[in-house]
């Protein structure tokens, strides 16, 4: 969580590794910290979601190629009004892979022999296998 100044307010464990995260950066603008996660535009991200901005998920990955979902809400202080930002990474690794997957062995492409059936040929849509 970070506040309207974009430092940081508290974190969990679980974001300590993926922001480089130590206990001393409670305090620390967010913007100063190189995070383990591509976020390039991670400022911005921020500022728009405590103006009202978007709230759409976005799928990031790791600097190990690892996918996360990033989700960025504001966050409401005791009198009801926006006073920063809440950023959460949800794991969607094995979920984006077997997508990959799906659309990489049972996509519509035509075959080898110009037949519009997806190889290979026990994929009948990409719905069967998601």
């Amino acid at each position: 969580m970070v506040g309207r100044d974009l430092r940081i307010r508290r974190f969990t464990r679980a974001m300590e590794p993926m922001l480089n995260l130590i206990a001393s950066d409670v305090g620390r603008s967010i913007t100063d910290l190189q995070p383990q996660i591509e976020l390039p535009d991670l400022r911005r991200l921020l500022l728009d979601a405590m103006d009202g901005g978007s709230r759409q998920p976005r799928d990031i990955r790791d600097s190990h190629g690892h996918w996360y979902s990033l989700r960025i809400l504001p966050s409401l202080g005791h009198d009801g009004k926006i006073d920063g930002a809440v950023l959460m990474l949800i794991d969607i690794d094995a979920a984006k892979r077997g997508l990959d997957f799906a659309e990489g062995h049972c996509g519509d492409s035509a075959g080898a022999s110009g037949d519009p059936e997806p190889e290979p040929a026990n994929c009948e849509s990409e719905q069967d296998v998601l």
